[in-house]
């Protein structure tokens, strides 16, 4: 089965909407991202629709609803946005990411240990 990467129904439907970012941060996890997007969208379209529009069965959007699959390929995301409405899920996304990035980043307390460390050990 050949991915679908192509959507050109995208140029014919409205540009999705930012969500609240208070309701970005109520999303624990991928999936809860995904259902309150699919919920969201339940005015407009069907779930059935979404899969069709992304190429993708309601099979595996069930999955990601539930939390069986953990990611979306990046190369979804814009698509899922628009066919939901809102970018809900890219939000949840660059909010994950920026929680990661602040984990990797060491306090200035934890940054002066380990210079004290290193000199200690070099000596």
């Amino acid at each position: 089965m050949v991915k679908q990467r192509s959507f050109p129904w995208l140029s014919e439907v409205p540009v999705p909407q930012d969500a609240d970012l208070h309701h970005v941060g109520m999303c624990k996890t991928f999936s809860d991202a995904i259902a309150v997007s699919l919920h969201l969208s339940h005015d407009r379209i069907m779930a059935k629709r979404v899969a069709a529009y992304l190429g993708v069965s309601c099979a595996f959007l069930s999955q990601l609803k539930n939390g069986c699959k953990k990611s979306v390929p990046a190369w979804l995301v814009e698509p899922f946005c628009f066919a939901t409405g809102t970018n809900l899920l890219k939000q949840f996304l660059e909010l994950e990411d920026a929680k990661l990035l602040m984990k990797r980043q060491k306090s200035p307390r934890e940054q002066l240990r380990a210079i004290v460390y290193s000199m200690k050990s070099a000596a």
